[in-house]
């Protein structure tokens, strides 16, 4: 059957109604800002922990709304919020033997002239991003039926949290250690629509916010670490045509039961 033919014989007002049904209709809207921070100043000769130009924040907001001929509304919500700490410090050593004229006169000694301590981390990273998504859907009723039969809107909901740590110190110029750690979380949200008109709104706010102040429920943890020495054969002159490396490393992983059988246990 024609569109034409079935809507013959209605009204304006019908017509209008039964085209915005049976519409396909997208619209999409989207706000990014990507990696916002300050530029440190080419005078600025020294860097510190504490500086903002370490710190560097990123945010977006997606929505895509839809509907059309079986789908009344499909509303998709999704926030992402990052923030993102790197400190690279220069590199500062010790070398107490570095300037000895007596270690120096002989190629024999280089291996005690080289010797130096790291007295300051390589580096300190931690990320942390919160990512949300809210999807809500209502299907059509259009089912021939001589009763109403309603729609029952769904939900679906996700807020996860999470945040990764890196730390890199080179105790000395052949012996180096690396960390990093990887923490997964989910921010518990009450169920149901969000609705800041609705007169559970506040008890809403208030258990989200509870959750995001226990750092939310860890869903997985790994980490990691690795210690590489370059063995100096470089600094004998018997040896400097030979190069090696030792490496050990190690992780450790965690997670969580899920969570409609958590009597199963963690898994570690």
């Amino acid at each position: 059957i024609e569109f034409s033919d079935a809507t013959e014989y209605l009204t304006q007002e019908e017509l209008k109604e039964r085209q915005f049904k049976a519409e396909n209709y997208t619209k999409r809207t989207s706000l990014n800002f990507t990696n916002i921070r300050k530029e440190r100043s080419a005078d600025k000769k020294n860097s510190y922990f504490w500086d903002v130009e370490n710190i560097a924040l990123s945010y977006s907001y997606n929505k895509v709304d839809r509907r059309d001929y079986n789908i009344e509304y499909d509303n998709n919500f999704n926030w992402k919020a990052g923030l993102n700490y790197v400190y690279n410090p220069k590199e500062v050593s010790w070398k107490p033997f570095n300037k000895s004229k007596f270690f120096r006169s002989s190629n024999w000694l280089k291996l005690i002239k080289d010797f130096n301590i790291g007295l300051v981390p390589k580096q300190l990273v931690f990320r942390t991003d919160l990512t949300r998504t809210y999807t809500e859907t209502l299907l059509r009723n259009n089912v021939d039926l001589p009763y109403n039969l309603p729609q029952i809107p769904q939900f679906t909901k996700a807020f996860n949290w999470n945040r990764n740590y890196v730390f890199k110190y080179d105790f000395s110029k052949n012996l180096r250690f690396d960390y990093n750690a990887n923490n997964l979380s989910f921010i518990r949200e009450p169920d149901g629509a969000i609705d800041k008109q609705s007169d559970s709104w506040q008890a809403y706010k208030d258990s989200v916010w509870t959750s995001v102040k226990n750092f939310g429920e860890n869903q997985t943890f790994n980490q990691n670490f690795s210690i590489n020495y370059t063995i100096p054969f470089n600094k004998l002159p018997l040896t400097d045509w030979i190069s090696a490396t030792a490496k050990y490393g190690a992780s450790y992983e965690w997670l969580r039961a899920p969570l409609s059988q958590d009597t199963l246990g963690n898994t570690i």
